[in-house]
Order: C-alpha cells, then structure tokens, then sequence
C-alpha cells in the first residue's frame, strides 16, 4: 500500500493553506508503513539493510526559507573568505 501511495505524484513544496491535520496524519500512517516494510525487507535481506524511508513532504514555511537562505548566505561568505577568487 506505502509503495503505492508513494508513486502518485506529489508537488514538490506544499503550502500551509493546502496543509490539514487530515493530510499531516495521512503522511504520518504512510511514513510509519514504509518504516515496517523497510524493516521487514531487511529481516529477509542478505545484509540485513532495508531501503531508506523518504520522508513525505510537508510545507514550506518562510521559517523555513529564511534558514535555508540564511545557511545560502553563510556558505556564500566562507567560500569567498577561503577562495577569493570565487565571488
């Protein structure tokens, strides 16, 4: 069922007008159901690994933004500390 549920197509960023507490609790179940197929692979498996479960996606928020640009900016700044011919 996870397996299923996990080909339909997804956009890649939802908005929190688009987030329920319905849609959050249904990646929680399809989250849960993979990490149980994941370990029951890896019982049966030669190595003993399952494959990784991907997390479902959830909103961005501009918290969210505001850190990813923020780590953008830091990266930005070292990389031109370090190597002053990069800008």
């Amino acid at each position: 069922m996870a397996p299923e549920l996990a080909k339909l197509p997804q956009p890649k960023t939802l908005t929190l007008h688009d987030w329920t507490p319905e849609r959050g609790q249904n990646a929680k179940i399809i989250e849960y159901l993979a990490a149980i197929q994941s370990r029951l692979i890896a019982q049966g498996a030669k190595n003993g690994r399952g494959p990784k479960v991907r997390p479902e996606p959830r909103p961005e928020t501009a918290v969210d933004r505001y850190e990813r640009e923020a780590l953008k900016a830091q990266h930005r700044d070292l990389t031109a500390q370090l190597i002053p011919h990069k800008r």
